[in-house]
């Protein structure tokens, strides 16, 4: 994907942020509960080194499945 982690962004007593990189350059900030990427997964946590997120997919038989992924820090 072009999406990259970049970093995250916590003030005292608030949500943890992360900062994400779209493949145009700009950079999106999303915290738990958002939407990501092109199988709308949603995010269930954010730490400083990744970000957790379930995807729900097509299982190929008519049904859902949900597939969890995860987006690593990018240098």
């Amino acid at each position: 994907e072009v999406l990259r982690f970049r970093g995250t962004l916590q003030r005292p007593n608030g949500p943890t942020f992360a900062l994400i990189e779209d493949g145009n350059g700009g950079v999106q900030r999303v915290k738990v509960g958002n939407y990501l990427g092109k199988n709308q997964g949603r995010i269930v946590e954010i730490n400083p080194t990744q970000i957790s997120l379930v995807e729900v997919v097509p299982d190929g038989r008519d049904g859902w499945v949900e597939r969890p992924r995860s987006l690593a820090l990018s240098e």
